[in-house]
């Protein structure tokens, strides 16, 4: 049971850090799959794992996208060097681009049913319910439904109920507290099997520096009347803030053991194109190749192309990344360029007099600003407005 929730843990991290893209907006969401955007965003994907001294493919996936969303995720696997078929995922939106289901389907040989999961949402698009299906015989049975609640726009509340042979079985709610920010700092998950009384279960501290980047993960479980240490994950990043590696550590003996690392390894700043996860070894005292994820993105179109071939408003920033000054360049005048931090901050607002199609920060970074990923909000006649990324390095 500890091996499954860690290595659950780290499937999670996996899927949330992927692609490091923060909006500015904090607006909690399950759905990771509502991008909204394709440039840049996983096009295909290979997991392998290590065997026999070598890394061995065994599956790959092919992304397919509309204009805003994934629509379908075909899987391969590797049975005998030969890519045979083996899952399909379906994604489904709602006018708003919410993702409201996702249906997933074995090839034996032919697609068979297997799962589905359904969202709804409120008037502010945040999910407000969510349940799990499972393909029994001939139709679809109830499996899991979580129920979701906001304050402000903040998750604070869900509520998990599992079904089993159509009747209630054991039900969790987790609860959530944030920092000023609205980052995360402490989460509590508690267990009953009527639905009245509830008792702990587990809970976890999410220790921040003080720019609000996540330092570590500290996960304890209720046992023998008290809360017992039970998984700690460490994150560290590079000169950019960029996230490098996630180390998993278990409780023992009073003592925080090694156990699993996530290594990040990104081509331009931003998107990684390759996490590898390794096991500590009790007997080399070292950490072993465990699983590796290699990544393939849709390319970004130039904005030059992109302005050709849609007429649409667009801007780059160069050069990215950074370290004494940088140019914001537009197809359109510019009026104003406003910059914010990742947790949503405006840090400066230039504005353009000359109405110019091209800007030069240099105070920026004359200023005490630290290393990381800022957001450049570009103000274009007639109201409009666009967004873009720019990596500074000190």
């Amino acid at each position: 049971m500890k091996k499954t929730f860690l290595i659950l843990c780290i499937v999670l991290s996996i899927l949330s850090i992927t692609a490091i893209d923060k909006t500015l907006i904090l607006k909690p969401t399950h759905d990771i799959y509502n991008t909204r955007s394709t440039e840049g965003l996983i096009s295909e994907y290979t997991y392998s794992e290590y065997l026999d001294n070598q890394w061995e493919d065994i599956y790959n996936s092919i992304y397919t996208y509309n204009v805003n969303n994934v629509t379908s995720i075909d899987v391969d696997k590797n049975i005998e060097e030969i890519w045979t078929d083996f899952e399909y995922y379906t994604y489904t939106y709602d006018t708003n681009n919410n993702l409201t289901n996702m249906l997933y389907q074995i090839y034996i040989p032919t697609l068979y049913n297997y799962r589905q999961e359904n969202y709804s949402y409120n008037d502010d698009n945040l999910v407000e319910s969510y349940n799990l299906q499972k393909w029994v015989n001939t139709a679809w049975q109830d499996s899991l439904t979580i129920n979701y609640t906001y304050e402000d726009g903040i998750l604070v509340d869900e509520e998990w109920v599992y079904f089993s042979s159509g009747k209630d079985n054991e039900q969790y709610r987790v609860s959530y507290e944030y920092n000023l920010l609205g980052y995360k700092i402490y989460e509590l998950w508690e267990v009953s099997n009527d639905g009245v009384n509830w008792d702990n279960y587990s809970k976890c501290n999410y220790e921040r520096d003080i720019n609000s980047y996540l330092i570590n993960e500290i996960w304890q479980t209720w046992s023998n009347e008290s809360w017992q240490d039970y998984s700690k994950y460490v994150y560290s990043y590079n000169d950019a803030m960029i996230l490098n590696n996630v180390t998993g550590l278990t409780a023992e003996n009073n003592e925080w053991i090694n156990y699993s690392l996530a290594s990040y390894q990104y081509s331009d700043y931003i998107y990684a194109d390759l996490l590898i996860t390794q096991l500590w070894s009790n007997d080399t005292s070292n950490w072993e190749n465990s699983t590796k994820y290699s990544y393939e993105y849709i390319p970004v179109v130039s904005n030059h192309e992109q302005n050709i071939e849609n007429a649409l408003p667009s801007i780059t920033s160069y050069p990215n990344p950074s370290r004494n000054s940088f140019t914001v360049k537009s197809n359109e005048s510019i009026i104003s360029v406003s910059v914010y931090n990742l947790k949503g901050q405006k840090i400066s607002e230039f504005s353009n007099p000359s109405k110019s199609a091209s800007l030069e920060l240099s105070s920026l970074l004359k200023e005490s600003l630290p290393s990381g990923i800022y957001f450049l909000r570009v103000e274009l006649p007639k109201s409009k407005f666009v967004t873009s990324k720019q990596v500074i390095l000190k």
